[in-house]
């Protein structure tokens, strides 16, 4: 699959916020402009990126005493602590760890999960990642870090470079979204869906359906003869083009969300759109982890028991107990059959 970078011009980023502490330990850090063009790398020269927040890191990761060779200094036990990372071309990472207690070493950038707190370009005007998704940092360069990100669902791979002032080491949270009112759905069920600019024009990016149990979801939003202007808001913003004879119209007023599975932080404040609703068991149901009934049975509701819905995909509706005894975990959420609810 071929790379895709950013082609935006690209503004200095902004200096990020750091504890007395981990300033103190990684002093003197400065971050540059980068002037972007297509599918253009970060300059090679420049000063080093810097990525902060609290981050529970992966157990047993080593800090070395030297940013190549050597033995290591210590190793994190996966404990949420805050981090600073200093990370320069070619080299592991200097990093600044603890809660006072802090230490100092070098660490392979690639271990850390990083997280976006704004959009991360991948085709100009087109397609960006959005805020609140997990990428795996690859590479530093000129101020900028090269990131894949790997879609929850289909296990599409993309790489881009991303600004340092645009990614976080604590958890962040995806926004919401609301498809313009007189919007159409469309579906995507082939593997493979060709984004284009414009009408007729060259594809910019090539959505892959993957392991997703269901087609992809676009909303229509302009026609010109055979193409439509789609938009998709997930781990992707998309605003691009297609073929609409790649896509399979949704019925009229017919609304559905395509569901992904939780992103970095969890529970009862990540709601995808507007409030928390009420709802009531009209039967004893089997609750899954994921809406289709091929989904892990992961328990059960009595009838008559009184839950929050947090949303709705094709019928199923994903459940949090009223009480609250418990949020979602990592490996989906709580959804329950058509029917199971009373109207």
């Amino acid at each position: 699959m071929a790379l895709l970078y950013s082609k935006t011009t690209l503004a200095a980023p902004r200096s990020p916020g750091a504890g007395a502490v981990l300033r103190a330990a990684l002093a003197g850090v400065a971050l540059v402009a980068f002037a972007g063009n297509a599918r253009a790398e970060p300059a090679a020269k420049g000063a080093a990126c810097r990525l902060e927040g609290r981050s529970k890191p992966p157990s047993g990761l080593e800090v070395f005493a030297r940013p190549t060779g050597g033995s290591a200094r210590a190793r994190l036990t996966g404990a949420a602590l805050h981090v600073a990372l200093r990370a320069v071309a070619g080299a592991r990472s200097e990093i600044a760890a603890g809660d006072g207690f802090v230490i100092r070493g070098f660490v392979d950038l690639h271990r850390f999960e990083a997280h976006t707190v704004r959009p991360v370009t991948v085709v100009d005007k087109h397609v960006f990642i959005t805020r609140g998704q997990t990428v795996s940092p690859l590479a530093a360069r000129g101020g900028h870090v090269r990131v894949e990100l790997v879609v929850p669902v289909s296990k599409q791979r993309v790489e881009t470079w991303a600004r340092c002032a645009d990614l976080t080491l604590g958890p962040t949270t995806s926004p919401g979204w609301d498809p313009p009112g007189e919007a159409r759905g469309y579906v995507a069920d082939a593997p493979k869906t060709w984004l284009y600019a414009s009408p007729n024009g060259t594809p910019v990016f090539t959505l892959e359906r993957g392991a997703a149990p269901t087609g992809l979801l676009f909303f229509g939003i302009e026609q010109r003869g055979e193409w439509v202007r789609i938009r998709r808001e997930s781990t992707f913003s998309i605003d691009a083009w297609a073929r609409l004879g790649d896509l399979r119209a949704l019925p009229e007023g017919e609304r559905i969300d395509q569901w992904v599975p939780p992103k970095t932080a969890k529970g009862v404040a990540r709601v995808a759109r507007g409030e928390l609703g009420l709802g009531k068991t009209r039967r004893a149901v089997v609750v899954r982890a994921e809406p289709n009934e091929n989904g892990l049975n992961v328990g059960a509701v009595a009838a008559g028991v009184d839950v929050y819905v947090v949303d709705v995909v094709l019928g199923w509706s994903r459940l949090l107990p009223k009480s609250l005894a418990f949020t979602e975990g990592d490996g989906g959420g709580f959804w329950v059959e058509p029917g199971a609810l009373e109207p």
